[in-house]
């Protein structure tokens, strides 16, 4: 019966927290107001209501020297140039500074969970290329079906930076593993943020930058406020859980791939009333292990994700 309840829990927690972006995608932002027409055009001096003299009522050398002296002002008019939209400069997750010049148009993400904040950003307009396997991510097909039409730059284990390039974006977001990809498009003048989303604080990190980079403040304090008010309705719901299940998540590519301690999807477990089978391993990216240690863990629940390329027999 235990087994039953745990299994019940993680799935609400899945439910609540891996769905935050696609909820968050349906919930729309405020419009700004329209502008108002420029006052500045009623409020000046109008002509022939200054004091000085009018035309023809003084003398004509008067008049004259006046004609000359407009002329002349005239001919030193600088003409207007067109104004550049302003910068901004942000930290990124690694620690690293990046200037992005002018609004952001064109956006590459190279992982879906980046992409994915970018959905929920109101941002999918302006993907312009995402990570592989697209297609094995139901968000995308629910809130986005053209990102599935998207050119791919790979992973972060195979990043294909060529057609990142290509893409031509103001701004590519990588994860925190890519930094030497990162630094080689830096020095080409191309915007890069690198994110590392491997908690629930972290994750809040990674949307207030890229709403900072983007512009999108007010959607990802949104986003973010979403976000914390469900963890702390799961949080009341596992609250008199005293027997914290064992579980073991298992990853994408290989049943013997698992979560561990820094690792986001132990903090989900952790989050959901269990204890993360996982937890004596550091890092926070997939580990392998053998059936000895699976064994040795001895969980109570397994997890097999929905898109992992194998099955559970």
């Amino acid at each position: 019966m235990r087994m039953k309840k745990s299994t019940f829990q993680l799935l609400i927690i899945f439910m609540l927290v891996w769905g935050l972006a696609l909820a968050a995608c349906g919930q729309q932002g405020a419009t700004a107001p329209a502008g108002q027409p420029s006052s500045g055009a009623g409020t000046g001096t109008d002509a022939g209501t200054g004091t000085g003299t009018a035309p023809g009522t003084g003398t004509g050398a008067d008049d004259q020297a006046a004609s000359q002296g407009d002329a002349q002002a005239g001919s030193q008019t600088e003409p207007v140039l067109p104004v550049e939209p302003a910068g901004v400069i942000v930290v990124d997750q690694a620690g690293r500074e990046v200037a992005i010049a002018g609004d952001v148009e064109r956006i590459v993400s190279c992982y879906y969970i980046s992409s994915s904040a970018c959905l929920a950003l109101g941002l999918a307009d302006k993907l312009v290329a995402i990570e592989s396997r697209a297609a094995d991510r139901p968000i995308y097909r629910l809130a986005a079906p053209r990102l599935l039409e998207l050119p791919n730059v790979g992973s972060a284990r195979e990043f294909n930076m060529e057609a990142c390039i290509e893409a031509d974006p103001d701004l590519v977001i990588l994860p925190l593993r890519s930094r030497d990809s990162a630094e080689t498009m830096a020095g080409m003048g191309i915007p890069v943020l690198l994110v590392s989303p491997e908690s629930h604080e972290e994750l809040v990190e990674m949307i207030t930058l890229i709403g900072e980079a983007t512009g999108t403040q007010a959607a990802a304090a949104r986003l973010i406020g979403y976000y914390n008010t469900e963890l702390a309705a799961v949080a009341a719901l596992t609250a008199g859980i005293s027997d914290r299940p064992s579980v073991y998540m298992a990853g994408n590519s290989a049943f013997l791939s698992t979560a561990p301690r820094d690792m986001y999807q132990a903090s989900v477990i952790r989050s959901a009333g269990g204890v993360n089978a996982s937890d004596g391993l550091d890092g926070n990216n997939w580990v392998d292990v053998s059936y000895e240690q699976l064994l040795a863990m001895n969980p109570e629940v397994i997890i097999i994700p929905a898109a992992a390329s194998y099955t559970r027999e």
